[in-house]
């Protein structure tokens, strides 16, 4: 078996004789230092862009059942005193309306999940160092954190996370979505472009 130590010093030849860079391996923890110009330090992703992340990947999966459940308590109240009133779960408005569902009923559906709670092609999510609102101290019931999302095209758009329970959840009661990559407009909760909501800025990231 060829250990890490061996396998490490073979890389380090390598690249000494080609002469040229090479991809960095993780460093780990007591690495000598003589090898560290040939590794990185891990950097792991912070747990609110981490849920992010996993929203966005089960709204593209089709997982809504764990889309809705990385929402926050009062983005997930909302959704279900919206449900009620066509006699629907909360669940069942993350979903596509079926054929029979129409007028009223249809206009109370999502729509586009991550144009709703995050923001399409995201291409980088900056997270802020401290809490917010970071002039308020933490009282130990609700902690929020806001971090801005950077799309493909520059556009950003700021959302909010609580940590509820043993995980980080988007926070979005209104229902209201970023910017449309077209109009540059609000995208509301049926994934239709909108003028009235806020103008989406950096604070906090």
């Amino acid at each position: 078996m060829v250990t890490r130590p061996l396998a490490l010093a073979v890389l380090v030849a390598a690249v000494a004789s080609l002469g040229c860079g090479a991809p960095p391996i993780e460093r780990l923890r007591g690495e000598p230092k003589a090898a560290q110009p040939y590794t990185v330090a891990a950097k792991p992703t912070p747990p609110v862009a981490d849920a992010v992340n996993r929203f966005i990947a089960a709204a593209r999966r089709g997982a809504t059942e764990e889309a809705f459940e990385r929402l926050s308590r009062s983005t997930r109240f909302a959704l279900e005193a919206r449900a009620r009133t066509v006699g629907l779960r909360g669940v069942d408005l993350l979903r596509k309306p079926g054929p029979t569902v129409a007028g009223a009923a249809r206009k109370l559906y999502v729509g586009d999940l991550i144009a709703t709670f995050a923001l399409r092609e995201l291409a980088k999510i900056r997270v802020g160092e401290r809490p917010w609102p970071a002039n308020k101290p933490h009282d130990g019931r609700t902690l929020s954190w806001r971090v801005q999302l950077v799309n493909r095209s520059g556009a950003t758009r700021t959302i909010q996370l609580r940590f509820e329970g043993v995980a980080w959840r988007i926070h979005n009661p209104a229902l209201t979505g970023g910017p449309d990559q077209k109009t540059g407009k609000k995208v509301g909760a049926r994934g239709d472009a909108r003028g009235d909501g806020a103008r989406a800025g950096s604070e906090g990231a």
